[in-house]
């Protein structure tokens, strides 16, 4: 969910043909591709949280862990050197 705009398939859950809809109306939204293109995928699912509040979700589930991870191992780094 890092780029919603090449996602078809692979959504999985009760809810998924539900995600789907949002999905494809988000992908289909010219306003929501150029915002996308100008700011972090984590500032613009945030910023899409009011519209698409399901889909912010599921995308903040697959990108916050790594998001967590990158700054605790940039932590680590900084303390070893």
């Amino acid at each position: 969910m890092a780029y919603p705009l090449g996602v078809r398939e692979g959504l999985a859950g009760g809810t998924a043909r539900a995600l789907e809809k949002m999905l494809i109306d988000l992908q289909n939204s010219s306003d929501n591709k150029a915002l996308f293109m100008d700011i972090p995928a984590g500032k613009f699912w945030y910023c899409c949280r009011a519209q698409f509040p399901n889909l912010a979700k599921k995308a903040f589930e697959v990108i916050v862990p790594f998001l967590t991870t990158y700054r605790c191992e940039q932590s680590f780094s900084v303390m070893i050197v």
